[in-house]
């Protein structure tokens, strides 16, 4: 399994000294305001966008410094539902939704808790859900005969178990967690639902999970290549070999 990295949007600061700082991602920006290293009047670049705005007028920033602004924003919300907000800003499926649109988001999905060696899911289970990695590592495997093969290791931000919103077929490995791990849990049901009422938030977000599946498509198929180019290479050595040892007589 393949993790392909979206764009992330990022910023520059400009600051009191008169000196462009940066590039950086949401959370480095969020962290800074908590720890009031930011003011709201510091001019910010959105390299995403191209424009420059106050850190206070910045939608992805503004509850930070109103509080009642923040209430019941996403933000808010997360916290008291036991989510790390900063976290949830770096899921790269999430990377292109805008701030009132996590909020809704996040309403249709539930936060789930595991502990070490507990498993998501197993091999051959129905596909009814999709995970998002909020704090944790968990483990993708396989077991054969009892031994358990490692396909990937993931991290918070990362993700799995998409494949089930389309498709609800049978899981194809196990997911087990290797720390303590909390993890947003998104039902088949819950994202039909989501399509219903609110297409327009259903479709960045599958935008952004098409741009997934299709990178992870092409990283198979460039895999399927090199592994055909190397069989017949290795087929072209072994008849340079036989006709190095075979009788210059030989006849086929």
């Amino acid at each position: 399994m393949e993790t392909e990295m979206l764009s992330i949007p990022t910023y520059r600061v400009w600051s009191s000294e008169k000196v462009l700082y940066g590039p950086y991602e949401l959370p480095a920006l969020v962290t800074c305001i908590r720890q009031k290293r930011l003011p709201a009047e510091t001019w910010i670049f959105s390299e995403h966008k191209g424009n420059w705005n106050k850190a206070g007028d910045l939608a992805e920033l503004k509850p930070l410094f109103d509080p009642a602004h923040a209430k019941p924003g996403y933000l808010a919300s997360a916290i008291s539902n036991g989510v790390n907000p900063d976290i949830l800003l770096r899921i790269k499926v999430l990377a292109g939704l805008k701030q009132d649109q996590l909020q809704s988001f996040v309403s249709y999905m539930e936060i789930l808790s595991l502990e070490p060696l507990a498993t998501a899911f197993k091999e051959h289970d129905r596909g009814d859900a999709m995970f998002l990695i909020l704090e944790g590592e968990v483990r993708v495997r396989v077991v054969r005969d009892g031994n358990e093969s490692i396909l990937a290791t993931l991290k918070a931000g990362d993700f799995f178990g998409e494949v089930s919103l389309l498709d609800e077929g049978p899981r194809s490995a196990d997911v087990v967690a290797n720390d303590r791990s909390t993890l947003l849990k998104i039902s088949t049901a819950s994202f039909a639902r989501l399509r219903r009422e609110a297409p327009a938030l259903a479709e960045p977000f599958l935008h952004a999970l098409s741009q997934i599946l299709v990178g992870r498509l092409r990283v198979l198929n460039k895999r399927y290549v090199d592994s055909l180019l190397m069989l017949q290479t290795l087929g072209s050595s072994s008849a340079v070999k036989s006709s190095g040892t075979d009788s210059p007589t030989a006849s086929w």
